[in-house]
């Protein structure tokens, strides 16, 4: 008998080619779940889903720790179709990086339902959004919203992602480079200036006044604040 996750409402999102999602979807799938695919690790995918766990093919793992930043309480599961005692190594880097297990796909069913429903334990419910300490902005992830008072804010995928990011690190300096490899991934080095004209455009859309930002600040040399703590919503708030 499957045990019921702690979650009613729990979406897993399979990331991996169409072969690799064909062959995880059964080990995964069980009528608590919904059963997510997505192609490639894509931010602005990966947070309209709110995935409740993350689960990354072998070809994926080098963006374990790009997820680890964009979703620092989910559980992230590495699902390796070929493992071998030669990939020791690589398997301390994954759970260095973030990884909260790796699962081999050969193993059966019960196992992988099992270790799944235990990671699903130790973190809190599925975020769906945020909103400022002030009550005044509002930002959701599945219907990409962002309200200020009562204006709605129309926002670029990626300007999204940037708002999301601050404010679930928020009261935390998050350097350019940081917010740069989280949001268009770990290959981009030296394109930090992405991020001077995105939060440029985002304080122009928010910011009753850009030049004395209520949210969003410029700590000099490192990177970007926003200002006020912020409140979790998700299923249970």
């Amino acid at each position: 008998m499957v045990e019921q996750p702690y979650h009613p409402r729990t979406n897993i999102v399979i990331v991996g080619n169409k072969q690799e999602y064909h062959m995880l979807y059964p080990l995964v799938h069980n009528d608590y779940f919904d059963i997510l695919y997505v192609a490639s690790v894509t931010p602005e995918h990966l947070l309209c889903a709110s995935p409740a766990l993350v689960c990354l093919s072998q070809h994926w793992v080098h963006t374990v720790q790009q997820v680890r930043h964009l979703f620092p309480y989910t559980p992230i599961i590495v699902a390796l179709s070929q493992p071998s005692p030669r990939q020791e190594a690589s398997l301390v880097t994954m759970l260095q990086q973030g990884a909260d297990d790796v699962i081999a796909s050969t193993c059966g069913r019960e196992e992988w339902q099992a270790r799944l429903r235990a990671r699903l334990r130790q973190y809190p419910t599925p975020l769906l959004g945020m909103q400022s300490q002030d009550g005044m902005l509002t930002l959701t992830l599945a219907q990409r919203e962002v309200v200020v008072g009562t204006r709605s804010i129309l926002l670029s995928m990626k300007e999204h992602v940037l708002l999301y990011l601050l404010m679930r690190y928020a009261e935390q300096t998050l350097s350019s480079r940081f917010l740069l490899q989280t949001i268009w991934g770990v290959t981009y080095q030296k394109e930090v200036d992405y991020i001077r004209v995105y939060m440029s455009q985002v304080r122009r859309k928010l910011e009753e006044r850009s030049d004395q930002p209520r949210y969003l600040e410029t700590v000099s040399g490192i990177g970007y604040r926003f200002r006020q703590a912020c409140i979790s919503k998700s299923e249970n708030s």
